[in-house]
């Protein structure tokens, strides 16, 4: 995975591919738990201040801050924000509070919600880091993207190499159905195979995931194209590209790069905060994460990618409890993946592994335990990440050995 948004990204890209290679080197463990939690320090409060900076020039107010763990939170700070309730806004609110646990109360979020004035304040952007979860799911849709043309293509060279021997043009081959889903495993298995030999490299673009940050920007049309003529001219910001969404739901979509402040003004503001317990949860110790941060910060790429997304608080209603509810959007991705066969899957168990590697108390691991190529049930990466906390497998009996 290649994670646009970390400084140390092509670090963490290498052990990414190698671990998808299933080529596991002795300090892995601890470079992928060091990325995760300095990054944690570097990237996430130096896009806070620059969101809350920028805000603040954007509506000349004071700007506020909330954290937020559950959507219900948002959706219950968005559904009081709206500056002017027409008919279709009042009902979405209506069937909200009538049934809100249809609404995906509980869903994770890890994020802030900024408020401009005092002292009644309005909510004006929202900053969310995408979870881990979502993370591994992303890099398997993107490597699925990426390898189904390889193995349809080896299908269908299955197929003409079958209608050669037959003596038979391949359009004329009639191929029962048990037989295509046998050359298309065992294109599938090749596939895996020359992966995991390095004869099929990744490149970056393959297991990019552009937006791990999003912000959002709530207004009118107006702020839109003022938000846009700021970042424009903002001598810390490069955008790379912005793009109008229309259809469900509507946006203004923006990539660009932030260029993070000298090194020496992260260290000195952010050293101080590295205190337990948050470390000691992720087995290196307070000690040991002063000592190396310095040299962490200045060996890591100045910018970082960040998306944005320039919304109406209408649009915004809608994307939470209306017609583009985007827990709604996340499970219609999941069901509709043109390819959900094993080096997907198995893509996305090796990404989720690494990443609870990254989260647990372990610093070091002496062996992946899912293969690209292997088969496997959802159970096996449970268990392999539950060993990683020291967490007893939910046997109802444990004790077959007495």
């Amino acid at each position: 995975m290649y994670l646009s948004a970390f400084t140390h990204r092509e670090k963490l890209f290498d052990i990414a591919k190698r671990w998808l290679e299933d080529k596991l080197e002795p300090d892995d463990a601890w470079l992928i738990t060091e990325i995760f939690t300095y990054e944690g320090f570097v990237t996430t409060p130096m896009v806070r201040q620059f969101l809350t900076n920028f805000m603040r020039e954007l509506h000349d107010k004071e700007i506020t801050t909330r954290s937020v763990t559950m959507k219900h939170q948002v959706k219950e700070a968005v559904t009081r924000s709206i500056p002017s309730i027409g008919e279709r806004m009042e009902f979405l609110i209506r069937m909200y509070h009538s049934r809100p646990e249809e609404y995906f109360p509980r869903a994770p979020i890890n994020g802030i919600m900024f408020f401009a004035g005092q002292p009644d304040p309005k909510l004006v952007a929202m900053l969310r880091i995408k979870r881990a979860r979502r993370v591994a799911e992303k890099v398997s849709r993107r490597m699925a993207d990426m390898i189904l043309t390889h193995i349809r293509n080896k299908a269908e060279t299955l197929a003409k190499e079958r209608a050669e021997r037959l003596g038979i043009p391949l359009e004329m081959l009639l191929t029962p159905p048990e037989q295509m889903v046998s050359e298309f495993e065992a294109a599938e298995r090749q596939l895996a195979e020359q992966v995991m030999s390095g004869r099929i490299p990744f490149n970056k673009e393959d297991l990019e995931v552009p937006d791990v940050i999003g912000i959002k920007i709530i207004g009118d049309e107006l702020l839109h194209q003022r938000a846009v003529t700021l970042l424009q001219s903002h001598p810390d910001v490069h955008v790379v590209e912005l793009e109008t969404h229309q259809g469900d739901y509507n946006a203004i979509n923006v990539q660009f790069d932030l260029r993070l402040p000298e090194p020496g003004v992260i260290i000195d503001s952010v050293s101080s905060n590295i205190v337990v317990p948050f470390p000691a949860t992720r087995g290196i110790s307070p000690e040991e994460l002063q000592e190396g941060f310095a040299a962490y910060v200045e060996s890591g790429e100045r910018t970082v990618r960040v998306e944005l997304i320039l919304t109406t608080y209408e649009e915004l209603v809608e994307s939470e409890i209306g017609r583009s509810i985007h827990e709604m959007r996340t499970l219609k991705q999941r069901s509709q993946r043109e390819y959900t066969g094993r080096i997907a899957k198995n893509a996305e168990f090796i990404v989720e592994y690494m990443l609870s590697v990254a989260f647990s108390p372990q610093i070091a691991v002496n062996f992946i335990p899912i293969k690209l190529n292997g088969h496997y049930l959802p159970e096996t990466v449970s268990y392999a990440i539950r060993k990683l906390y020291g967490i007893e497998e939910s046997a109802i009996f444990t004790n077959l050995s007495l």
